[in-house]
């Protein structure tokens, strides 16, 4: 069995990407085999972290003490075999709250295939969030899916009850982008489990 996670990178209560959350979670299960493929989703304001502040970086701390938030945190990455980060564009870069979570990993996601969502009010959909979070996966030994998902014009298109209308603007294109990028993790999941890297 492959388990996908699902990370809301956004801290914020009125977050524009809990839209696409719920849209997901709502339809994300009818795109994949449910008996090969468990998707697990993953609010990071759930976790409640705290600002990264120990006194050595997690790859050099074999003995860390971890608070049961940040412990359940990094035990729902290490269980997975595959990513989708949905993140929302700051001033041309990432939330520091999703920055703040990676922070806190070692090595859990290393070798792992990640797929980034982006999303954002305006036509652009949050492109240069992509941009940003590539030096930190890079780092963090993560196989990143080439070309990102993005969402633009998130406001009109999808409802606080993650739900698409018939007449939004993107109503014949983003179902299938959507049910694409499932699809593409499942299978890269499914794919570096059965041919894991032994050298």
């Amino acid at each position: 069995m492959t388990t996908i996670d699902i990370i809301l990178g956004s801290s914020r209560t009125n977050a524009e990407g809990r839209k696409l959350f719920q849209y997901l979670q709502k339809h994300a299960s009818d795109w994949i085999d449910p008996t090969k493929v468990i998707l697990h989703f993953m609010d990071i304001a759930a976790y409640q972290l705290p600002l990264f502040d120990e006194d050595e970086a997690p790859m050099d701390n074999p003995h860390r003490q971890l608070t049961e938030n940040e412990q359940r945190w990094i035990a729902d990455l290490q269980q997975a075999d595959g990513y989708v980060l949905l993140t929302p564009e700051y001033n041309h870069s990432l939330p520091a709250a999703l920055k703040n979570g990676l922070d806190y990993v070692a090595y859990e996601m290393q070798g792992k295939p990640v797929r980034i969502l982006t999303y954002a009010p305006s036509a652009r959909g949050g492109q240069f969030a992509f941009l940003a979070l590539l030096p930190t996966l890079n780092q963090l030994g993560c196989f990143v899916l080439p070309k990102p998902t993005i969402i633009g014009r998130i406001t009109q298109n999808f409802t606080r009850n993650g739900e698409m209308p018939a007449d939004a603007p993107a109503i014949a294109r983003y179902p299938d982008r959507l049910q694409r990028m499932v699809r593409e993790i499942a299978f890269y999941g499914q794919l570096f489990v059965k041919n894991p890297f032994e050298g």
